[in-house]
């Protein structure tokens, strides 16, 4: 026999386990058992909601980041270069990030509007961040003020052109 509880993240509570209470051996409590339990405040975090964005100009030019106890969203976009796209895909931000760029952007600085211990959505406005809308291909890197050293990136890719993925298994020599 045993038991399930919901407890929440950063609060506190007092379990007890009566007296007589019986163990899996057949054993039991002689007086009762009380405990404090405290349940720590969740971890800040960021995440993207994919791997990537495809933003076509007809639509809203905002993008959503997911954060969680976070009080401050950094957002800062690079344009990644049309013959450098493959090598950003390939290899990462961290990669591209020194390489053949051009001058970054500059940081963009959001409050988020937290709901303790759960995760919340920020919209972002695209406009607001390039100074125009968006159009070409860029990676979108975000950190949040009480994680800086945790970024996200994906890529965004905001056009008319649709854009198609495939990723084949071939031995090498095939086509």
């Amino acid at each position: 026999c045993g038991f399930i509880a919901r407890f929440e993240p950063g609060k506190a509570y007092t379990v007890t386990l009566r007296k007589g209470l019986e163990s899996i051996d057949g054993l039991e409590l002689a007086e009762d058992l009380s405990r404090h339990l405290v349940f720590p405040d969740l971890s800040p975090a960021i995440a993207l909601s994919g791997e990537g964005f495809y933003l076509p100009s007809h639509a809203d030019p905002t993008i959503p980041i997911r954060t969680r106890n976070a009080t401050e969203l950094t957002v800062q976009l690079q344009r990644l270069y049309a013959n450098n796209v493959v090598s950003f895909v390939r290899e990462g931000a961290d990669w591209y990030g020194t390489r053949s760029t051009t001058t970054a952007l500059p940081e963009r600085k959001i409050g988020v509007k937290a709901r303790w211990n759960e995760w919340v959505e920020t919209p972002v406005d695209l406009p607001s961040v390039l100074g125009a809308p968006p159009r070409g291909t860029y990676c979108i890197r975000a950190s949040i003020k009480e994680r800086p050293y945790r970024n996200v990136s994906a890529v965004l890719q905001a056009t008319d052109l649709g854009i198609t993925e495939d990723y084949l298994l071939r031995r090498p020599g095939e086509a």
